[in-house]
């Protein structure tokens, strides 16, 4: 793909290369002076009107996880359902979590009432 700045191309290549990475987990937990720079991090990104709707949940407990994985497994199987022969094999066969693979998980949740009846 062409582009007009020269300096997009590194954006543009790190899009187009992007694959997901859900067996790639590193089992060494991350550094809570880390997790704790991604979450302010990500706390800052632009909403509109500064509305910042979202939670960040951190889950590190495998207890809490597997409970988290068992939940995904049943919602997972009714997606499944969905979908009818070979497209519902093929759904079957994506791995769609990592839930028990990552060491920390991040669950982000979208409060649309946070800033009251109309978002701006």
């Amino acid at each position: 793909m062409q582009n007009s700045r020269s300096g997009d191309q590194g954006f543009y290549e790190t899009l187009f290369g992007r694959r997901d990475v859900r067996s790639e987990f590193i089992e060494t937990a991350v550094p809570e002076d880390v997790l704790a720079r991604i979450i302010i991090a990500a706390h800052h990104a632009p909403s509109v009107g500064l509305s910042q709707p979202w939670n960040f949940i951190v889950i590190e407990g495998h207890d809490t996880r597997e409970r988290i994985y068992q939940a995904f497994c049943e919602a997972n199987e009714e997606a499944a359902e969905l979908f009818e022969g070979k497209r519902r094999d093929h759904y079957r066969q994506l791995k769609l979590q990592g839930i028990l693979d990552a060491p920390v998980n991040l669950c982000i949740t979208c409060d649309r009432g946070r800033g009251g009846d109309a978002v701006l």
